[in-house]
């Protein structure tokens, strides 16, 4: 029988056994490659910012998590420094909602606290996305709405 490399020697001491040494040898992948992965990763989820008359209209389409959270915070960034009245997060063609999601719906919401305007979200159809929203009681202080605010 082979001694367990954890097994206490006969004074209780520990003695693990010497690593064996590794060496990994590869190619780094092409940029061809590299471009591809990160077109299929963006084609989960289309973001668009578009501005008039004081109101901006942020549309995400797909899944809002991780792999869109750049492009959000950058339509963020630009509605920062424009002078807004109100902004409307579209997620009505939303079919998924991880964590990181509902972290760029938060900083939407202390976004328009900071800047003094008016936050509208509007609903994703999809059950997943209104079950999370209700299982992290976001959905209590957040400004969600059912359909997009009209402009009388």
């Amino acid at each position: 029988m082979t001694p367990n490399r954890f097994q206490p020697k006969a004074r209780g001491r520990f003695t693990p056994s010497r690593p064996r040494s590794v060496t990994v040898t590869g190619r780094s992948r092409s940029p061809r490659v590299g471009a591809i992965a990160r077109d299929a990763m963006h084609s989960a989820t289309r973001i668009e910012l578009a501005m008039t008359d004081g109101v901006g209209w942020l549309t995400a389409e797909g899944q809002l998590d991780l792999t869109c959270g750049d492009r959000f915070i950058a339509c963020l960034r630009e509605v920062r420094h424009s002078d807004l009245q109100d902004l409307v997060v579209d997620l009505r063609e939303v079919t998924f909602i991880d964590s990181t999601g509902l972290a760029l719906l938060l900083k939407a919401d202390g976004l328009s606290r900071q800047n003094q305007f008016a936050l509208h979200i509007v609903r994703s159809p999809a059950e997943i996305v209104q079950a999370v929203l209700e299982a992290t009681g976001v959905d209590k202080f957040l400004p969600l709405v059912d359909e997009p605010p009209t402009r009388d």
